[in-house]
């Protein structure tokens, strides 16, 4: 076997010498930059991203006191919307659903107008003379104390005054037509059981999640009144379990709060929103739900609401049929009052 001249080796050692500089190996150590910073970077970049999409998803339209609109923030991938004069349709795609291509999603919401007038102590409706707390001193709580038959007495105010309704803009309604002290009233547009802690509610200044929103007025009741947004988007099992969540949450944040579930109002007839007999199902649903759990309690604030054929009763329509006017809300504190005010 012949061996390499030493010319030859010298000239082989030489080319790693010159190789081995350039990968830096020379110190001992990597001269490429420290990867750490950069995927800091790219993470932080990603999660800007991502807030964006979500925020773009959640946001399919401007929600507003006088215009409200129920889309899914959180299972709603794609939503396109064309408005055809006072109307919109949404047409979109979940996300996690192969069982449906398209669901109904409910029209924006214009609230019929209400007069209000300077506050007093006292007014006078159809004979009858009522004394409102400081809270109630606008002309909206007052009538709606006192027609059709569902008149609230000064314990019904008192007992009002302590509780927060949480919800939709359903619920919404309560504090735009000045029925209930902006202060009892936690809602907003497009919110579901499931996915009402993607929202954030108004506390003064600040914007704040659901829970802190509720503790914030410290209420001896808490009623919750929302689901027409859940009922295209969960099965009934799921919104029960939703509810429990959310009812476990705020409980821990309020332990001496008794917490309270409100049936889904019905719709009108001709809506082609849903049906009432989905509606009732959820209602059943709920109700047979809460008897496991002592604490929580159902309210059924739809029987008031519907006609002989299990419907939303005309003159109480929002005008969409899906939505509420100012004289349903008076019977739903009523409701309200009835069962809980014992």
């Amino acid at each position: 076997m012949t061996f390499p001249s030493a010319r030859f080796l010298s000239g082989i050692l030489c080319i790693c010498a010159l190789f081995a500089v350039g990968c830096g190996t020379d110190s001992g150590t990597d001269s490429h930059s420290d990867p750490t910073s950069e995927i800091a970077t790219e993470l932080a970049t990603r999660a800007t991203t991502t807030t964006t999409l979500i925020t773009t998803s959640t946001t399919a339209a401007t929600t507003t006191e006088t215009a409200e609109t129920f889309v899914s923030a959180s299972s709603v991938s794609a939503a396109a919307e064309t408005t055809t004069g006072s109307t919109t349709a949404v047409s979109s795609s979940l996300a996690t659903s192969t069982e449906l291509s398209s669901i109904s999603l409910m029209p924006w919401w214009t609230p019929i107008a209400t007069t209000t007038t300077s506050t007093a102590a006292a007014t006078t409706v159809s004979g009858l003379v009522v004394t409102e707390p400081a809270s109630w001193q606008t002309t909206a709580a007052q009538t709606a104390a006192q027609q059709d038959g569902y008149q609230l007495s000064a314990s019904d105010q008192k007992f009002l005054e302590s509780c927060v309704f949480v919800g939709d803009s359903i619920c919404s309604g309560l504090r735009v037509y000045k029925i209930l002290p902006s202060n009892n009233v936690v809602a907003k547009g497009s919110v579901g059981v499931r996915n009402i802690f993607d929202f954030k509610f108004t506390v003064g200044k600040y914007e704040t999640d659901v829970v802190s929103a509720i503790k914030a007025q410290n209420p001896k009741r808490v009623i919750f009144s929302m689901g027409m947004n859940d009922i295209n988007m969960t099965t009934q099992k799921q919104y029960c379990t939703n509810y429990q969540t959310l009812l476990t949450a705020v409980q821990k944040a309020l332990p001496n709060a008794q917490l309270y579930v409100c049936s889904i109002t019905p719709i009108s007839a001709d809506s082609k929103f849903s049906t009432n007999a989905k509606i009732d199902k959820y209602n059943a649903a709920i109700q047979s739900f809460l008897v496991n759990y002592p604490g929580w309690k159902y309210v059924d604030i739809s029987k008031e609401l519907k006609n002989q054929w299990n419907t939303l009763k005309a003159g109480l329509s929002g005008g969409d049929g899906i939505h509420l006017c100012p004289a349903a809300y008076q019977a739903i504190l009523w409701q309200v009052c009835k069962q809980l005010n014992t």
